[in-house]
């Protein structure tokens, strides 16, 4: 919902806690607010409005919207103050009794999930207050719910949206050790290094020990296009440095492969004093 728009209600919530009636001038404020985007009818259960692609009430102790899953846990003592359905998401706000979640409700809410076949993506709990946490889970049907239950306060929402980068927060992180195979001006050495991947996210740097390259790799293959950096400094005779940056029009050609344990940059290189283009390739074996 525009951020506009959630201003305009809650100005005319207050407005009606306060007593200052359902009359003109507060519609004709939320009106000017929300560019005209809500209809209002006022009743005594509280605030029945719509938009252009939804609708919603706003009040106190609001009775639960039919679209929560049948059987999901609510914590007791919650007090719902919004709920809206808008352009397929659906979100309700409320309030707990006390500051901190009720003792067990977390447990509840991850038992009811694991029993309806929720993935869950995220469950944090740590800098929210005695009791408090934040999760979200996914079901097999693509079927999302978000959930924060913490200082008081209570946000459920249930969407479709794209869980990607959700699992990627969510994805291990497997610390090895590497080897890089580097080749440069017709020339290869390897160098002794440390992998860290998590998800689609690999990185890998070695520094020169043994007199091998000084070598940092990353590539991150969400998105498109896929992104990735890299520098490379052979020490000798002379001091030459490589490096590639993927979202720079010069590493147009650079070819990024990937996959469990290996990732690497193919063409794409430049001088690193001069920015001319040059051949080479990085390749990272993290098997250890």
């Amino acid at each position: 919902m525009p951020y506009r728009v959630v201003c305009a209600l809650l100005v005319l919530f207050a407005l009606l806690a306060a007593s200052c009636g359902g009359g003109s001038p507060e519609e004709q404020l939320v009106g000017s607010l929300s560019d005209g985007d809500i209809e209002i009818d006022e009743n005594d259960g509280g605030v029945s409005f719509g938009f252009d692609d939804g609708e919603g009430t706003m009040g106190e102790n609001l009775d639960t919207p039919g679209w929560v899953p049948e059987g999901f846990p609510l914590p007791e003592g919650l007090s719902i103050q919004l709920a809206v359905d808008e352009d397929g998401v659906q979100t309700i706000l409320g309030r707990l009794d006390g500051d901190t979640a009720p003792d067990g409700y977390r447990g509840a809410v991850l038992s009811w999930l694991d029993a309806n076949g929720y993935e869950v993506l995220d469950d944090i709990t740590s800098g929210l207050g005695e009791g408090g946490f934040r999760l979200s889970a996914v079901d097999g049907a693509g079927r999302v719910i978000d959930l924060d239950a913490a200082r008081g306060a209570f946000e459920l929402q249930q969407s479709m949206r794209d869980v990607t980068f959700d699992r990627q927060d969510a994805a291990e992180t497997v610390e090895s050790s590497g080897v890089a195979t580097v080749t440069f001006d017709g020339e290869t050495q390897t160098a002794q290094g440390e992998c860290r991947i998590q998800g689609a996210d690999y990185s890998f740097e070695a520094f020169g020990e043994d007199g091998g390259p000084t070598v940092t790799l990353e590539v991150f293959t969400l998105g498109d296009p896929t992104t990735g950096s890299g520098f490379v400094q052979f020490i000798g005779d002379e001091i030459r440095q490589y490096a590639v940056t993927l979202t720079s029009p010069a590493a147009a050609d650079a070819v990024v492969s990937a996959d469990q344990m290996s990732f690497g940059i193919s063409g794409g290189w430049s001088n690193a004093l001069d920015f001319s283009p040059v051949e080479g390739s990085v390749s990272v074996d993290c098997g250890g």
